[in-house]
């Protein structure tokens, strides 16, 4: 088993019916409580709309014929959390095989292929998720079709890392929007990007007096985990261990105690220690725990690796 098998991060019908039949595009019943989602047609009026709001832009690109964009509209973009949290973007929903809009497929980067396919572009990378800022500059793109609750949590993520760069625009020094945006860069796997912002958090903020500094270091440790257990990584496994140790003693409130501690047990399994993974683990295991330590990610993934480990090396499941 490799580490990466374990989720690192966590690291998403009416309307289908409204597209191939040409209705306006429009999510959340009528009557309920769920805020009503208005799809603009067109980029041009996405931007112009976003313009107004202020608001971050999320893109949706299909095409009618593919059953991934398909099974988007039917039940990713009907979901009434993935509703909720798309009240707070301008969506706009843009057919892939529409000649108008291969300007803006290949001005982003989107599902196009020098490949002989119809209309210039490449099914597979449909349906495709971007999302912009209000005036139109690039935040991140997803070609992959998404579950709901994985679309939610990229919406939430979008949605800070839209208001960090705002912040640093308007403020340089901003040490905290630095280390929000490191974070969410490490969250979607952009690790360049992650390091450049984590280490411009810790050098505006070298003494913690605003908190950024705590969580940019801890970030800084999980980017130096290897990704796998390959022996010349050993070594790399466990500096980045001490390092979530000594992270744990200086910063004992920092809030992500279990994200240490978590991350702790992986570097243990890289460096061939399963049995030193299963220490650390067995500290979210048993009774006795708070309904909120239960229900937080780290221990539900915690639990997740120690029952994998378990399995690898024979023992009952518990």
């Amino acid at each position: 088993m490799r580490w990466e098998a374990v989720p690192r991060k966590l690291l998403i019908v009416c309307i289908a019916a409204s597209v191939l039949m040409g209705l306006p595009l429009v999510a959340g019943a009528a009557g309920s409580s769920l805020p009503r989602i208005r799809w603009h047609d067109s980029w041009e009026q996405a931007l112009k709309a976003a313009s107004r709001s202020h608001k971050p832009i999320y893109f949706f690109v299909y095409a009618r014929d593919d059953s991934n964009s398909n099974y988007m509209w039917e039940y990713t973009l009907v979901d009434p959390k993935v509703v909720k949290q798309l009240a707070h973007f301008e969506a706009c929903a843009l057919n892939a095989k529409t000649a108008r809009n291969h300007e803006f497929l290949r001005r982003y980067n989107l599902a196009v292929s020098k490949e002989p396919t119809v209309n210039g572009v490449y099914r597979n990378y449909l349906p495709a998720n971007l999302f912009t800022d209000e005036r139109g500059r690039k935040l991140y793109a997803a070609p992959v079709y998404m579950e709901p609750d994985a679309m939610c949590y990229l919406l939430q993520q979008m949605l800070v890392l839209d208001q960090s760069l705002d912040r640093i625009a308007k403020n340089s020094n901003d040490a905290c929007a630095y280390a929000q945006a490191g974070h969410v860069y490490l969250e979607l796997c952009l690790y360049d990007q992650a390091r450049t912002f984590l280490d411009k958090a810790v050098a505006l903020d070298p003494d913690n007096k605003s908190g950024a500094k705590k969580d940019a270091v801890l970030d800084l440790i999980i980017l130096d985990i290897p990704a796998s257990s390959e022996e010349q990584q050993v070594k790399q496994a466990l500096t980045a261990y001490n390092k979530l140790q000594r992270y744990l003693r200086s910063y004992p409130r920092s809030g992500r105690e279990l994200e240490a501690r978590y991350f702790m047990a992986v570097c243990q399994y890289i460096a061939h220690k399963p049995r030193e993974a299963l220490k650390i683990l067995d500290y979210f295991y048993g009774p006795g725990k708070s309904e909120a330590f239960n229900n937080n990610v780290w221990t539900q993934r915690a639990l997740g690796l120690r029952k994998a480990i378990r399995r690898e090396l024979g023992l009952s499941p518990e």
